[in-house]
């Protein structure tokens, strides 16, 4: 599992070509929506008397996607898009809530390739285009499905019970049809000029810095309505929209380490206008840390003390605890399991809780990467309850859950009628706060206690992965953008590079001893076995009483000849 910031999009977003009109759809939902339920019920009633298993659903979808994006770098333009999409896709589902189609077979971890084929639609509606696709992704959908099941049948006697725990086809959580209105449009041309222009204006401020390896200022405005119709419940509209203006920066050290940094501001709408002055003063800002960062020592293997600020925190907490409440994974034996058997159990310190809920829209003024109101199994977007106090008291759950007692709370997510429970907006909280400087006095006198010279301040995390599967170790491994020693002889702090944070995760969480109340939000995308999908998390200043780090490896690239061709005498 990745967890990403930046401007990468999900991947059937990078796939696609502009092969539409530059204008986006008409939103005529009412009108496509009952052609879509009318679609689903003529093909249900042809298909559903071919197959001896009862047919439990048969869906169809169709996606408007939407995208104006835009990148500058040292006074030019190097990238212009715009283009909108319209895909149709279907899937059918066999069986019963306990045994169903959408299940993987035995020992295997990948999601059942079952949908119909996807096709490309015309943005203005044609009946006899439109049907001819649907009956073609029906056929298609229904055969794989045919196919998986008998499969699927015919291993079921070497089933033991921990597969067959919870639930293949569960119901929702909240039954209730979510018909939101359609995506906005994208920016109109003045504005897209505008706002273009200023990015070239602002990429300007890279210049003279011959050692930057790669530097970028992006924009990018995304917007997607989704429509869903089946042949079990009512349909629904869900649409997403975001904003994202991202600076990345790239450079080598003197012993050949890349190193990034990189900000990004989210939000809901396309701006008329940025504002430069603030840019400018965090482009500067980035640059500076950038050249600090190069020019620093690089880390060394640790275990001790550590501390995790806000946004690195918030992903310790997506990639370390968040996949493995993903249920759709705990029932495979495949699966290392970690807290299928745990609930009620303890599993961090009674001040921490955690939950996650996609309906939340922004937190202290930004907007959520992963805000949604309805999932891509056509259920109402829920706030999930995870761990309170301390004790795990749920799962996140989409179609299938983990305990046969459960129902959806609209976590199911995916591309290409792929669907797994995954996370939308993830949230840790404390009932014990207590401010920075208080842990970071606390994280010192740990490291004193233990002979240690220095504590470690972890302030950015870009990414990483976690290991869930059972034929590997239950690892996690956290690339670290930039690490602060904080001495305990008193000396000022030190920079330091190359560091990533690795461990277990009944381990690291049991050396959670304190968090800060200062949360903070990381806004990025994930991908997992049903593709790319936006995310948040939000978390504070997470102190651990261990955590351990290893050194990144060095030379990853060759230093270029060269120095750009503007910056050359």
């Amino acid at each position: 599992m990745i967890f990403r910031a930046g401007p990468r999009l999900p991947a059937l977003l990078l796939a696609a070509v502009p092969l539409l009109a530059e204008t986006a759809p008409a939103p005529d939902s009412d009108a496509l929506l009952e052609w879509m339920e009318k679609a689903v019920a003529a093909n249900r009633d042809e298909l559903a008397p071919l197959s001896p298993d009862p047919l439990l659903r048969l869906q169809l979808d169709v996606e408007d996607f939407g995208s104006w994006s835009a990148s500058a770098d040292r006074g030019a333009i190097v990238s212009r898009e715009r283009w909108t999409r319209r895909t149709l896709s279907a899937r059918a589902v066999f069986g019963d809530s306990a045994f169903a189609s959408n299940r993987p077979l035995h020992w295997d971890e990948a999601v059942p390739d079952v949908a119909g084929a996807q096709a490309e639609l015309p943005p203005a509606f044609s009946a006899p285009w439109y049907d001819r696709e649907a009956r073609q992704a029906f056929l298609w959908a229904f055969r794989g499905a045919r196919h998986h099941f008998e499969q699927l049948k015919g291993e079921r006697d070497a089933l033991i019970p921990g597969e067959t725990a919870g639930l293949d086809f569960a119901p929702p959580g909240d039954p209730s049809p979510v018909l939101e209105p359609p995506a906005p449009a994208l920016p109109d041309s003045a504005d897209g000029e505008r706002v273009a222009g200023q990015l070239r204006d602002l990429s300007r401020r890279f210049l003279g810095r011959p050692w930057l390896l790669d530097s970028e200022i992006s924009l990018a405005r995304v917007v997607s309505t989704k429509r869903m119709a089946f042949s079990d419940r009512p349909a629904s509209r869900g649409a997403t929209s975001s904003c994202d203006l991202v600076v990345s920066l790239r450079t080598l050290s003197d012993d050949g380490m890349v190193l990034e940094q990189s900000r990004t501001w989210t939000t809901d709408s396309f701006p008329k206008s940025l504002d430069t002055a603030l840019l400018a003063r965090a482009i500067d800002s980035l640059l500076l840390r950038l050249d600090s960062l190069r020019r620093a020592p690089a880390g060394e293997p640790y275990a001790g003390p550590a501390l995790l600020e806000g946004p690195a925190a918030a992903v310790y907490v997506h990639e370390v605890l968040g996949h493995r409440l993903e249920s759709h994974r705990l029932r495979r034996q495949t699966d290392g399991q970690t807290f299928l058997r745990k609930r009620g159990e303890s599993v961090a310190g009674e001040q921490f809780s955690l939950a996650d809920d996609p309906s939340l829209e922004s937190w202290d003024g930004q907007a959520l990467h992963g805000n949604y109101a309805v999932d891509d199994d056509g259920a109402k977007a829920m706030r999930a309850r995870l761990i309170e106090n301390g004790k795990l008291v749920g799962f996140l759950d989409g179609s299938s859950t983990a305990a046969a007692g459960d129902r959806g709370n609209g976590h199911g997510r995916g591309q290409d009628s792929r669907t797994v429970s995954r996370m939308g907006v993830t949230v840790l909280s404390t009932s014990a706060p207590v401010p920075y400087s208080a842990l970071r006095e606390r994280l010192v006198a740990m490291a004193k206690s233990r002979g240690l010279p220095y504590g470690l301040v972890v302030r950015e995390l870009q990414g990483g992965y976690t290991i869930t599967g059972r034929s590997l170790p239950q690892t996690f491994q956290l690339q670290a953008l930039s690490a602060v020693r904080v001495w305990t002889d008193g000396r000022p702090d030190e920079l330091v590079r190359g560091l990533n944070l690795s461990g277990s995760p009944l381990t690291s969480l049991s050396q959670l001893v304190g968090a800060s109340d200062r949360p903070a939000l990381f806004n990025g995308y994930c991908g997992a076995e049903s593709g790319w999908v936006p995310v948040s998390s939000i978390a504070p200043d997470l102190l651990f009483e261990n955590l351990e780090a290893e050194i990144q490896p060095a030379r990853s690239i060759p230093r270029p000849a060269l120095p750009p061709p503007e910056e050359r005498p």
